[in-house]
């Protein structure tokens, strides 16, 4: 997530990203990163997927296309913009 957002997401907005991944079927990938600031394993996701979670959700959380999996998720204060 963090070349799509151009910084680190974060556990909590890591974790509401993978349940949302897995509800609506989207495999992810594992891959090993070792920085200055941060070694270990990274989720991947397909950037289709990710244009879909963060493009409407950050910008307008209540306007989901009807049957999305992403109405389903609670707002965290990172959506809300808090």
């Amino acid at each position: 997530m963090y070349d799509h957002l151009g910084h680190a997401a974060g556990n909590e907005l890591g974790q509401a990203v993978a349940y949302a991944a897995a509800k609506a079927g989207v495999k992810h990938q594992i891959r090993k990163l070792k920085m200055s600031y941060y070694t270990g394993n990274i989720h991947t996701y397909p950037s289709e997927f990710l244009d879909e979670y963060f493009g409407t959700k950050v910008t307008e959380p209540t306007k989901y296309p009807k049957g999305s999996l992403l109405n389903e998720l609670p707002p965290s204060d990172y959506q809300m913009g808090n």
